[in-house]
């Protein structure tokens, strides 16, 4: 059949509107002639032109701000990275491994002949275990070896030698600190008549007269007898290193810190003498909270509150000193000193305040490793007749005379230690610090007796004794702030205050000014009815913007995008709302974010403990639905016109664009 012209033209037509409609190009009229139309043409091309910019720009500004953020930390925190190596995780220093430490400890002593009590020559009383030398058998021998002589200066190295040889023997000795696996150097002699160049390099010093000590022990008139001598001692004394000089080979794994033996390890010196290597234990659990600590028998990385030790150190220390190694200004308190530490080293927190409790472990790790260089003077004589009847008793099998031979050549071969700092003896205050200082995870509940708290009128406090507890309590208060905890007045009254609470008015008052004018941090209450605390930032806003190296920066960042979403969206949000938000950043509650974690637990449960959140449920609802408002901890921390002028910064619009939020905004400034 056969189309008509008009139908063939028809079908023409059509093809050409087809092609015409695939190609969607549309011929564009131009700018009209007319003056007073060109303008106004040209301003909506512009405006086409933009409009798919802008509406892609609408819909990822958050993740876009989020991820630039993330950015900014991560810069940051680049350019803040501590020169100094990283030190290798430590196995946790749980109850488990110290029962598993024990029965070691009692294999050692069981097995052994003769047991090498191991010391540091910057406090050796204070590594002494009366514990463990009481539980020696009278037949076994007991040694003293004082190593790391070399960080000591000589007339405290005499001292000490005389002062320990009044009870047992006592060596000097310095472990050889060369890298080699084998052939390491000994010299020649005892370390009390070394050479000041030999002292301070990395040969072995002193082995010769305690092997020679080892050899008379395991004679039995003239004939040799193995014997099995056990190393005993503190954490981070020198155990295994002075096995490894004795060997003249690394027979042992040897550390910068403590715990890093963790088993009874057995080493063939030779073929009369076995050594046994045990692990660190400290024994004497009556000591205060900070002595081990600053003896270095905990790494500082495993506390759970590194500010009591650092304190007890500095009160023991003259300050002026410290703060001409670290380069701070002087000043008189402990804690004023990790403020001026943490600023001199960028180890700051959101906000830009001061971070105590890295100072803290800064401060702790240079006294373990050794870069602040320390002593102790050894107690005060007790007579010449206690030495005369100790001396002959312990054996034959000693040369007393050779023992002691070169002490007076000891005080011309130590180096002179000219940064070295004398330690004072811990004061009663502080041997009970630390006790207060226990970070629970949980708050207890107030109990009525303790809301009702009326101070009562006993004798009159000293003024240090209020100044100590003052310092007591800002170290709580800094703890508990670490987490973002809120701090009840119940915890404060049972952890710290105890027997001085007819002075707690005055106590918190000088703890409040102390960290307002130290740390920048003002203490706030939050809830009047149970009387509940918190620290917020009273710096101001430039000069703690992006300064923030703390570990919980990325969860801030998403914490400040949700209050922000709460308060455009007036103040209160659905939880499905929420969920629907965080997927468009997506931030999944049901997977694990490989930043945030388990982010339903983080929204649900860690920032409504800390108050920043509040959680309510909406009634006559099925299924159950809540809805999240701003907590009490956002409400006085965050400034809701930092919030809306962020807001509209992204959005590129004015403040005023959002009536209601910008009036409530400025009514809460």
């Amino acid at each position: 059949m056969t189309r008509s012209r008009r139908q063939v033209e028809a079908s023409r037509k059509k093809r050409v509107q087809a092609r015409r409609k695939r190609s969607g190009m549309k011929k564009d009229p131009g700018v009209p002639q007319l003056g007073r139309f060109a303008a106004f043409v040209r301003q909506q091309q512009s405006k086409t032109r933009q409009r798919p910019v802008l509406k892609v720009e609408k819909r990822s500004h958050l993740a876009l701000h989020l991820a630039d953020a993330l950015q900014r930390q991560e810069h940051f925190q680049s350019q803040e990275k501590e020169e100094e190596e990283e030190e290798p995780p430590q196995p946790p220093q749980d109850e488990a491994s110290l029962r598993q430490f024990g029965r070691e400890l009692r294999k050692v002593l069981t097995a052994s002949d003769v047991v090498l009590e191991v010391l540091d020559a910057r406090d050796p009383q204070g590594c002494r275990s009366p514990r463990l030398e009481g539980a020696l058998r009278p037949q076994q021998h007991l040694v003293l070896v004082l190593n790391k002589i070399d960080l000591v200066p000589r007339d405290v190295v005499a001292a000490w030698l005389k002062h320990l040889r009044a009870e047992f023997p006592a060596v000097a000795f310095k472990s050889c600190t060369q890298q080699q696996s084998r052939n390491l150097k000994q010299s020649r002699g005892s370390a009390e008549t070394a050479p000041e160049e030999v002292l301070a390099g990395g040969a072995c010093v002193g082995a010769e007269r305690l092997l020679h000590i080892l050899k008379n022990y395991g004679r039995c008139g003239e004939a040799k007898t193995s014997i099995t001598v056990g190393v005993v001692g503190y954490p981070n004394v020198g155990k295994s290193s002075l096995i490894n000089s004795l060997k003249r080979s690394r027979a042992c794994v040897v550390g910068a810190m403590p715990g890093v033996t963790r088993c009874l390890q057995a080493v063939q010196l030779d073929r009369h003498i076995q050594l046994l290597d045990c692990p660190g234990v400290v024994l004497d659990s009556g000591d205060p909270p900070a002595a081990a600590p600053l003896r270095g028998a905990l790494a500082p990385q495993r506390l759970r509150d590194p500010l009591g030790p650092a304190c007890a150190i500095l009160r023991r220390c003259p300050l002026q000193q410290l703060s001409e190694l670290y380069g701070v200004p002087p000043c008189a308190d402990p804690l004023q000193f990790l403020a001026h530490l943490a600023r001199r080293q960028g180890r700051l927190r959101p906000g830009g305040l001061p971070d105590a409790n890295a100072a803290a472990v800064a401060l702790l790790r240079d006294w373990t490793s050794g870069k602040i260089s320390y002593y102790t003077h050894p107690p005060k004589s007790r007579g010449v007749q206690l030495e005369a009847q100790i001396l002959p008793a312990l054996g034959p099998a000693l040369d007393l005379e050779a023992l002691e031979q070169g002490d007076a050549e000891a005080l011309a071969a130590v180096p002179v230690m000219v940064t070295g700092i004398g330690l004072s003896p811990l004061s009663p205050e502080e041997e009970g610090e630390g006790e207060a200082m226990e970070d629970d995870s949980g708050d207890p509940e107030m109990t009525d007796g303790e809301d009702d708290f009326i101070p009562t009128q006993t004798e009159r406090r000293s003024q240090d004794q209020v100044n100590q507890k003052v310092s007591e309590l800002v170290q709580f208060l800094l703890v508990k702030d670490q987490k973002k905890i809120p701090i009840k007045r119940a915890d404060m009254l049972k952890n710290v205050i105890r027997e001085y609470r007819d002075a707690y008015s005055e106590i918190v008052n000088k703890a409040g000014k102390t960290l307002q004018e130290v740390f920048g941090l003002q203490l706030v209450e939050i809830d009047s009815k149970r009387h509940t605390y918190i620290l917020i930032n009273n710096l101001p806003c430039a000069e703690g913007k992006y300064l923030c190296r703390d570990e919980e920066k990325e969860k801030m960042g998403l914490l400040l995008i949700i209050l922000s979403f709460i308060f455009m969206k007036g103040n209160s949000v659905k939880d499905s709302a929420l969920w629907e938000f965080l997927h468009l950043l997506r931030v999944y509650p049901g997977r694990q974010h490989q930043v945030f974690g388990d982010v339903r637990k983080l929204v649900t449960e860690e920032f409504v403990r800390q108050k920043y959140l509040e959680i309510t449920s909406i009634p006559l609802t099925d299924p159950q639905e809540f809805k999240y408002q701003w907590g009490p901890r956002a409400e006085k921390e965050i400034s809701k016109k930092d919030v809306l002028n962020a807001v509209a910064k992204i959005q590129g619009k004015d403040p005023t664009f959002w009536s209601s939020q910008y009036s409530e905004a400025e009514a809460t400034r």
